[in-house]
């Protein structure tokens, strides 16, 4: 008779100062985890099991091995200039973890290499050059990431100050071969000449703008006072060139002869030489290259979790992955890359980001490719992500804070300054829950704060979020489009519910709906956007089953519209009733039906909907009161000493109490007694 002895159980203990603990697995099979340390201060040589015998290099991690439930732990207040390329996988239920003891600052993985002011060269003009070799930096074609006294810095761009060329025409090749941008007039987006342009030396690059959501990177092989000849990179993303559109908008980047600025810089990849400018001398300057392509290479290692690292100054990536799952990085930071602060390629399921600061990232902060699945990216603060034209990746996709595909869980995350679109996906089974967005689409346009396009969207939710200041980037572009709050575009259908959310402040709306439909909206609050609260662009004739209702849609000005449509307005709506509007007193601009203004009564009777829905006219604009909380939990906001109504007729004085990530648009109805607003 055989007996199957089943034992589960954790011993920890000490041996000879080295810190074990043994596990025993349900089938009998045993094995050890190893606590590892690693200080600045330490020697490969050690044992590197305690504080007092650490390990010293990142290459000694590298070229160990590890097991299951193993954790390396790295020295608070250290830094180090290496790639961590991790050799071993955890498995369920015993990650391999990277943390940090001691006390003090987070320790720093690095790709940044510190230039003394003593290693740069006076060529003249307040130029000053260092060969990147020379400072001990490993050789790229391109430097994407520079710092200066501890602020990244832009690329030298001509002309300056955002503004652009003007595309008269262009050219192009057979594949391999220059193609031709030329440049003879100005329009209102695009006003300069490239007769101003100085003869561009070094190994200078030329970004156009095919569409208004699009920049597109090329080498300058030839310049003349009319036309610039080049060779376009490819696409991170994939796809074939975007070329040059005429009207639309070009600049040119990374050449000394356009750096006359503090700090601007350009890199020659023939020569390896950087070069910025110095006014008044390097002295007392700090500056810092990246040299490092990849910070961490997961190697297609799994069950990894990282606790509490700082991640800087990656060439391109700060953390990649060519398939790697269950991967947690958390209460850590990834700043400064030159290209992505997180790649996440081929089947990278079921990560995790919380508590993180993903900021100053040059094209995307948290990057999901298609078959990448099943995120966690919750209460992270992205900052500063995108903010530089022609430094991001060339094409679609780029210029994004967070970007994913399905099963994703979005939520409490804080994101501010994307220069393009700060949460984007397209795929089923997303949640995009409690996010407080704020400043976006001022790179490129034709973005929204919450983004999703294309695909079928069954089983995501929206729900709680907070979306402002949707800007606008018209220099480079022929026809201006602007930014919106939430954004369904190119079809995207069956969003299960977008609700209790806020969207204000934006350029253009705080609802857009290009071609979208089965799509549900409801009890949510569009406020003082630019064109419109709530806008639906029918050119491909496919807007239909949309159900909309209890939404707040409110145009604090007589300029904005409470709702536009351009085309089949008849065919959009399956439910529509049951909503609170308010405008000023002018009534003629109100709704715009099929590309035609018309008044509230008149898209009543057009339509047969908003039948029990209200409209209120404010005599004054400045009787209208917004407030919100952008908090987890209940806010009560004071307020001054009127009587106020909300637009479901709701009675407040004194103070309002707002549920989490909720918002309300008031109005004041004066002292007791005094009514300012009529139906």
């Amino acid at each position: 008779m055989k007996r199957i002895l089943l034992i589960s159980f954790i011993c920890a203990c000490q041996i000879a100062s080295a810190k074990f603990s043994m596990y025993v697995h349900p089938y009998g099979s045993i094995f050890f985890s190893t606590h590892y340390y690693v200080s600045a201060a330490g020697a490969d040589g050690n044992s590197g099991t305690s504080t007092g015998s650490p390990w010293q290099h990142i290459s000694k991690v590298n070229s160990s091995s590890f097991v299951a439930g193993d954790t390396i732990s790295f020295r608070c207040g250290d830094t180090w200039n290496e790639q961590l390329k991790l050799p071993s996988s955890g498995s369920s239920g015993n990650a391999i973890v990277i943390n940090s003891y001691n006390s003090g600052n987070k320790p720093i993985i690095s790709g940044f290499t510190s230039i003394s002011s003593g290693s740069w060269a006076s060529i003249g003009g307040n130029l000053y050059t260092v060969s990147v070799g020379a400072i001990g930096a490993t050789v790229y074609s391109n430097i994407p990431m520079i710092t200066l006294d501890g602020f990244y810095q832009s690329v030298s761009t001509y002309p300056k100050n955002g503004r652009y060329f003007n595309i008269n025409s262009s050219a192009h090749a057979n594949a391999g071969d220059q193609d031709t941008i030329n440049n003879t007039s100005t329009t209102t987006n695009n006003d300069s000449l490239l007769t101003n342009c100085p003869s561009l030396t070094g190994t200078p690059e030329v970004v156009w703008r095919p569409f208004n959501w699009v920049l597109w990177r090329g080498t300058i092989t030839g310049q003349t006072s009319t036309a610039i000849y080049y060779n376009a990179l490819t696409a991170p993303a994939g796809g074939a060139t975007e070329q040059p559109v005429n009207s639309q908008g070009f600049f040119v980047q990374n050449s000394p002869a356009i750096c006359n600025v503090l700090g601007d810089w350009a890199y020659n990849s023939s020569t390896k030489v950087l070069t910025m400018y110095f006014p008044s001398g390097p002295t007392g300057h700090t500056v810092q290259s990246s040299t490092i392509d990849t910070l961490i290479n997961l190697n297609s290692k799994n069950w990894i979790t990282f606790d509490g690292i700082d991640v800087q100054g990656a060439n391109t990536y700060n953390i990649y992955s060519g398939g790697s799952t269950n991967i947690v990085f958390k209460n850590g930071k990834l700043s400064l890359a030159g290209m992505y602060g997180s790649n996440a390629q081929g089947s990278s399921t079921t990560w995790t980001f919380t508590n993180d600061t993903i900021r100053c990232i040059n094209s995307n902060g948290l990057y999901q490719a298609f078959s990448s699945t099943a995120h966690t990216i919750t209460n992270n603060f992205f900052d500063s992500i995108g903010c530089f034209r022609g430094m991001g990746g060339s094409g679609e996709i780029q210029y994004v804070a967070t970007r994913g595909r399905s099963s994703n869980d979005i939520e409490n995350n804080t994101l501010k300054h994307c220069g393009y679109i700060p949460i984007y996906w397209d795929g089923t089974n997303n949640t995009v829950q409690q996010n407080f967005v704020d400043t976006f689409g001022f790179v490129k346009d034709d973005a929204g704060g919450i983004y999703c396009g294309t695909n079928d969207m069954t089983g995501t939710i929206i729900n709680q979020n907070i979306v402002f200041h949707g800007l606008t980037s018209a220099p480079g572009t022929s026809i201006q489009t602007d930014n919106y709050g939430i954004y369904l575009d190119d079809g995207a259908h069956n969003v299960k519910a977008i609700q209790n959310n806020t969207a204000a402040f934006c350029s253009n709306a705080g609802f857009y709906c290009h071609n979208c439909h089965e799509d549900t909206l409801q009890s949510n609050t569009f406020w003082d956007n630019g064109f419109a609260q709530d806008r639906y662009i029918n050119d491909a004739a496919t807007i239909a089953n949309i159900t909309y209702k209890f939404n707040v849609t409110a145009s604090r000005t007589n300029s904005e519209f409470e709702v536009s449509t351009s085309a089949s307005t008849t065919g959009h709506f399956a439910v529509r009733d049951t909503n609170y509007y308010a405008r000023g007193t002018d009534t003629t601009n109100d709704f715009r039906k099929d590309g035609v203004a018309g008044s509230f009564n008149t898209w009543q009777t057009a339509l047969s909907k908003d039948l029990h829905s209200t409209h209120k006219l404010v005599s004054n604009n400045a009787d209208f009161k917004f407030v919100y909380n952008a908090t987890a939990g209940s806010k009560t906001v004071l307020l001054s000493g009127y009587k106020w109504l909300d637009l479901k007729g709701n009675s407040f004085i004194g103070s309002i109490t707002l549920a989490a990530f909720g918002s309300a648009v008031l109005i004041k109805n004066g002292p007791i007694g005094g009514i300012i607003f009529k139906r």
